[in-house]
This record gives C-alpha cells, sequence and structure tokens, in this order.
C-alpha cells in the first residue's frame, strides 16, 4: 500500500502497521476458534452415530 502510506508521518504509519499486526493477529485467533469449533462438532456428530450403532454390522 505505497499509495496509502505515502502521506503518512512516521508515527502514523508506525501506528497503522500496528494496527495492521493486531488486525492480522485477531484473524488468525478467529480462524482457530472456528476450526475448533468446526471439530468439537464434528467429534461430537461422529460419537453420536457410533452410539447409536448396535453392531458392526450395521456399520
Amino acid at each position: 500500500m505505497p499509495e496509502l502510506n505515502a502521506g503518512f508521518t512516521e508515527k502514523q504509519k508506525e501506528t497503522f502497521e500496528k494496527f495492521k499486526d493486531c488486525t492480522s493477529e485477531l484473524s488468525c485467533i478467529t480462524e482457530r476458534e472456528a476450526f475448533s469449533s468446526g471439530f468439537i462438532l464434528a467429534t461430537r456428530i461422529i460419537v453420536e452415530i457410533m452410539e447409536g450403532l448396535g453392531t458392526v454390522e450395521e456399520i
């Protein structure tokens, strides 16, 4: 984003870089949380299915 940074002072550039870093970190945390929630849900579904099966023949 050179055109955006062109009008920034050094302090503004520093602040903008910190903002981008924080946004990136927050995005990574959100992605990990979403994966974790999805994994837990899938595991619960598999357990429910497996508990519902009475014998190996039903698999």
